[in-house]
């Protein structure tokens, strides 16, 4: 299951992945070619600092076979 974050403000993940366990994911959509913007790598850095992991994934085909 997943949610797309609301209000949206600059830097947030694109999505939030909620998996069995009470497991949950903070998931950043990217384009074969895409690349951070500066507020989403401060986003990142600032999630990693209190021991939270973004996931990026790139492209159509890691987006339909991804799993942390």
């Amino acid at each position: 299951m997943s949610f797309k974050f609301s209000p949206v403000h600059a830097g947030n993940p694109d999505r939030i992945v909620l998996l069995p366990g009470g497991l949950v994911c903070f998931v950043e959509l990217k384009a074969d070619d895409g690349e951070l913007r500066p507020a989403q790598k401060l986003w990142h850095r600032r999630a990693a600092d209190i021991g939270t992991e973004v996931h990026v994934v790139t492209g159509a085909e890691e987006a339909r076979t991804w799993l942390p």
